[in-house]
């Protein structure tokens, strides 16, 4: 089977570090523009399979509206980060390596799940343009004393006002300016005590705050100053059930990173091939509505090649 796809894989042109930057309609076909290093570059296409992920979904949107291509705004993820000491939290990744909890809360009735964990791993920053991001990653031969997991809120928005990117990127902006130009991290010792973190007592012994050493560089703060209140009404009670689970998720130690958003708001309609109702244009990915992570990603550019296959080559 390698040598199979081997194979094909050598009679494809591989564009690598090519940027578009535009598209457009040409006869039957359409033309992308863009930059291959310091040289202008231009191809024509009969067909197109955009995947541009989460931080191109917003450019994409754009892009593919000049050309006619229907969309709607479909929800976001909101939420933080937790980094925690990871003896709190393997008795659960033992088990299940990046494990999924999903709450419905009391209050809101919203859906607030976990998301990406990372045992034995590091909190990391996302640059983008005007605000950064939080994640995290575990590397193989690079382990810490932590384990650190996104627990985030889905966010819908309808009248009159359903942009859920630049909404998103609104409170994003609000955590770059608070922080200085950084992410901002809180204690739940802080949070639980209503106070806001400081650089001073950021790793207090006398408040056990040592147990959970802060992998990642972000502005002691307060959370709640950034984050607007039914998400942090919804992330405060998914916390406590959090904790009854797996006990040690709410020591004084643990930290709350913010913002950490997922982007996958544009929504394009697709017949079951996954073709947008511009004819020879595929979407596939997070970025395009169409998965809410890599196997899904995947599983969805598997759909649309076989329909490109099926329609124009078949």
């Amino acid at each position: 089977m390698v040598d199979y796809l081997r194979g094909f894989l050598k009679k494809t042109d591989f564009l690598l570090g090519t940027e578009v930057t535009s598209l457009e309609k040409v006869g039957e076909g359409y033309r992308l523009t863009g930059s291959r290093g310091q040289e202008k570059a231009s191809y024509t296409t009969r067909i197109i399979l955009a995947t541009p992920g989460r931080s191109g979904a917003y450019w994409f949107r754009d892009a593919a509206g000049k050309l006619g291509a229907e969309h709607n705004f479909g929800p976001i993820d909101v939420g933080v980060r937790l980094e925690l000491n990871r003896k709190f939290y393997d008795a659960v990744t033992d088990i299940v390596y990046d494990p999924k909890f999903i709450f419905r809360t009391g209050r809101h009735d919203d859906r607030v799940r976990t998301f990406c964990t990372n045992p034995g791993g590091r909190v990391r920053v996302e640059d983008y343009l005007q605000f950064k991001l939080v994640n995290g990653d575990a590397l193989s031969g690079r382990k810490t004393a932590n384990t650190n997991f996104a627990l985030i809120n889905t966010i819908a928005l309808t009248k009159p006002f359903s942009d859920t990117t630049e909404f998103g990127q609104s409170i994003a902006k609000q955590f770059f300016l608070l922080g200085g130009g950084k992410p901002v991290a809180q204690r739940i010792g802080d949070f639980r005590e209503g106070r806001r973190s400081a650089a001073a007592t950021f790793d207090s012994a006398s408040r056990q705050f040592g147990v959970c050493e802060a992998t990642c560089s972000a502005t002691p703060g307060d959370i709640t100053l950034g984050m607007p209140a039914r998400i942090m009404d919804n992330l405060w009670e998914s916390l406590k059930k959090l904790d009854k689970i797996a006990p040690g998720i709410l020591h004084p130690s643990t930290l709350l990173y913010a913002p950490e958003i997922k982007f996958f708001d544009t929504h394009f309609p697709t017949d079951r091939n996954l073709e947008t109702n511009v004819p020879g244009v595929f979407v596939a990915g997070d970025g395009t509505g169409k998965s809410r992570g890599i196997v899904g990603a995947g599983i969805s550019g598997i759909i649309a090649a076989k329909g490109i296959a099926e329609k124009y080559f078949g």
